[in-house]
C-alpha cells in the first residue's frame, strides 16, 4: 500500500524540528526516517544532498528537509517498498539531504540540484540514473552491472568512478554528461545538441548512435562502432577496430 507523508503537520512517527533562522523569514527542519531508499525520485526546485548512511546514522535521520516556511510546507514525499517519491511544490528551492546505503534508482525531475559528499559508493548495484528538465546530478563512486543512464532537456550529469559491465547511454535536447571510470561496454544514443564526455572512462567495445549537432568524445580499446549523422561529431582515443557510418556533414576524429 501507498502510504503518503505530507509535511504540512506533525504525522506519527516522524521527528519534526522548528527553528527561526537570524533573518526575518521563518525557517523551519523536518527530520524523519524511512525503512529503505532504493528507488529515489525527486521533483521541484530542490538542493539535494546524498549522504552514505552508516551506524552513526540514527534511524531518524534518514531523510532531512530545511528552507523557508512556505518552501517546507509545499513539500511532500510517499514511500513503499523502497520507493521513495519526492516533489516540492514552491518556487522557492527547499535543501533535502538524504542518507542511503542501498540506492539503485535515482531520477531527477524539474530543477533539482544533486551532489553526493563524501567518497563512498551509495549503492552496491546501480540499475537507472536520470536527470531530467534543468536538474543536475554529480556523482563520487557507482558500481553497476547494467547501468542506464538518461539525461534530456538542460539536463547535466557527472559521475567518477564508474566500475560497469556495460551502461547504456540515452541523451537529448541541450543535455551534458561527462562520466570516468571502466566499462567493458558502452551503448551511446545521443541526439539533439547533446554533448557528451566519456573520454575518462576506458570501455572495450562502443557503440553509438549520433544525430543532429551532437558532440560525443569516447575511449575505445577493442571496437567501435554505429552511425553518426547530420551535423554530429564523434571524437576517440584508443585503437579500436573502426566499424561506423557516416552520413550528412558527420565528422568522425581520432584524438
Amino acid at each position: 500500500m501507498m502510504v503518503p507523508v505530507f509535511l504540512r503537520a506533525m504525522v506519527s512517527g516522524l521527528c519534526l524540528v522548528l527553528a527561526l533562522g537570524a533573518c526575518v523569514q521563518e525557517e523551519i527542519q523536518r527530520t524523519f526516517a524511512l525503512p529503505s531508499c532504493q528507488n529515489l525520485r525527486v521533483r521541484g526546485n530542490v538542493l539535494l544532498e546524498l549522504r552514505v548512511k552508516d551506524e552513526q546514522v540514527q534511524a531518524n535521520e534518514t531523510l532531512k528537509v530545511s528552507g523557508a516556511l512556505e518552501a517546507v510546507n509545499g513539500f511532500s514525499m510517499v514511500h513503499s517498498a523502497g520507493r521513495v517519491s519526492i516533489e516540492s511544490a514552491a518556487p522557492e528551492a527547499v535543501n533535502l539531504v538524504v542518507y542511503c546505503s542501498d540506492l539503485r534508482k535515482l531520477e531527477l525531475l524539474g530543477k533539482v540540484h544533486a551532489q553526493q559528499l563524501g567518497n563512498a559508493v551509495l549503492g552496491s548495484d546501480y540499475e537507472r540514473l536520470a536527470v531530467y528538465g534543468e536538474s543536475q546530478l554529480s556523482l563520487k563512486g557507482v558500481r553497476s552491472e547494467q547501468l542506464d543512464i538518461r539525461v534530456s532537456g538542460q539536463g547535466q550529469l557527472n559521475v567518477e568512478n564508474i566500475v560497469a559491465d556495460s551502461i547504456q547511454v540515452l541523451a537529448s535536447s541541450a543535455s551534458q554528461i561527462v562520466l570516468h571510470g571502466e566499462s567493458a561496454q558502452l551503448q551511446l544514443n545521443v541526439l539533439g545538441h547533446g554533448r557528451v564526455n566519456t573520454q575518462a572512462l576506458a570501455a572495450q567495445g562502443v557503440d553509438v548512435k549520433i544525430g543532429g549537432d551532437s558532440r560525443v568524445i569516447v575511449h575505445a580499446s577493442a571496437h567501435l562502432g554505429g552511425q553518426v549523422s547530420d551535423a554530429s561529431e564523434l571524437s576517440y582515443r584508443g585503437t579500436p577496430d573502426l566499424s561506423v557510418e557516416e552520413t550528412g556533414s558527420a565528422l568522425i576524429v581520432k584524438i
